[in-house]
């Protein structure tokens, strides 16, 4: 446990700023090359059978070059919560909390066969983050209704749950959304030491 809590020397690199430049890089790239987006996707099938055992990691850094608005909420997300939520953390520990939720959610999703592509999975580990050290700090939801942080954070959960088990909007992986804030509470609890809910709730 010791060296699980090993703690990491505060530093503040922008890290934030260099995921986003790393997912809008590697989106261009697959935009004219649906075969290395392919590659680089978590298909479960190919995982296993054609031995691409890195797209449980690769899968967070794309975005379907269909879609731009894909990307394009996934990297205003990563910096509203991102980029507090690093300055709160420090740079290397805010992107081990970054990796370690993607690639948790990104192997749960191989368990359980579903095909997926996008970095929500960690985004929705620096949500629940986010709420955990900014509980009573305002979010404009829809860029005009203004909401709590740790009221913000039940309401994601809730439409996720809704819409998983209504089937609702079957191309959106939900379960990843879902299995971002589990990985999430479980780094803070093994790795800081922190009860998210007490943290959140508690000052009530």
């Amino acid at each position: 446990m010791k060296i699980l809590r090993k703690p990491i020397r505060y530093s503040f690199y922008h890290i934030t700023i260099w995921l986003i430049g790393i997912n809008i890089f590697i989106y261009i790239l697959t935009y004219t090359n649906l075969a290395l987006f392919r590659l680089l996707m978590l298909f479960p099938r190919e995982t296993i059978l054609k031995g691409y055992f890195w797209q449980p990691f690769t899968y967070m850094f794309l975005h379907d070059p269909r879609n731009l608005s894909h990307i394009i909420f996934n990297m205003f997300a990563l910096y509203v919560f991102g980029y507090p939520l690093e300055k709160r953390l420090g740079s290397m520990e805010f992107l081990l909390l970054y990796l370690f939720t993607g690639l948790a959610t990104g192997l749960l999703s191989l368990l359980l066969g579903m095909n997926v592509v996008g970095a929500s999975g960690a985004i929705y580990g620096l949500i629940l983050g986010y709420a955990t050290f900014f509980p009573d700090s305002t979010l404009l939801l829809g860029f005009f209704i203004p909401i709590k942080a740790k009221y913000a954070l039940i309401l994601f959960i809730g439409i996720s749950l809704v819409l998983q088990f209504t089937g609702s909007s079957p191309t959106v992986a939900h379960l990843a959304h879902l299995g971002g804030i589990v990985f999430a509470f479980i780094y803070f609890i093994v790795r800081l030491g922190l009860n998210p809910i007490q943290r959140i709730f508690g000052r009530d």
